[in-house]
């Protein structure tokens, strides 16, 4: 099953943290999104979005050298968000040494940026978000769900108050543009909702 929504233009890191943050309103545990984009296109900005809906309150960082982040709520009670990041690996054999199919399974939030490294290690269900570097502010995001709990996910993003609504996200003044020449947002109003 896949199912995508048109493809959202980002014009600041604030942007880009939103959209993130809308997606974690609406993700549950067990679901899986892989982000992939060029070096400095914004995937853990984006990242630090999700983690701020899913209530961390830990700085987020790419975790490049370490390969997986664990973070837990504010109360420090659970983990609710695991990040990868593949970018150092070589050989998709060296998924198996960090267990990575094992720890996407378990109840939490998965992120992993370079998540297409492997095309022939895709989990079964996974969200893909690519990012595409337009220039020092400008991004485009493209959403593509595989699996079925991938696409409830998206639908649950097309659902939320200041989530995206047949490709733009509610709560502001003209929406968030579809990828159109020319077309970018001005600036966040109304934004998303706070908490889950």
């Amino acid at each position: 099953m896949n199912f995508s929504i048109p493809a959202i233009i980002t014009s600041s890191p604030e942007q880009t943290l939103e959209l993130g943050r809308a997606l974690g309103l609406a993700a549950r545990p067990g679901d899986v999104i892989l982000l992939t984009g060029e070096l400095g296109s914004g995937k853990t900005q984006f990242t630090k979005g999700i983690a701020r809906a899913l209530g961390v309150d830990r700085p987020i960082t790419s975790p490049t050298f370490n390969l997986i982040y664990e973070y837990q709520d504010a109360t420090g009670s659970q983990i609710v968000l695991r990040h990868f990041d593949l970018y150092r690996l070589e050989r998709e054999e060296e998924l198996d040494d960090i267990d990575y199919f094992g720890l996407l399974e378990d109840a939490v939030v998965s992120v992993v940026e370079w998540g297409d490294k492997f095309p022939g290690a895709l989990p079964n269900d996974y969200l893909l978000v690519e990012f595409a570097y337009i220039d020092e502010f400008t991004r485009l995001l493209r959403y593509q769900a595989a699996g079925r709990s991938s696409a409830l996910l998206l639908e649950r993003l097309r659902g939320l108050p200041g989530g995206v609504q047949g490709g733009t996200p509610g709560g502001m003044p003209d929406g968030m543009p579809v990828a159109t020449p020319g077309r970018v947002l001005d600036g966040l109003s109304g934004g998303v909702p706070d908490g889950r």
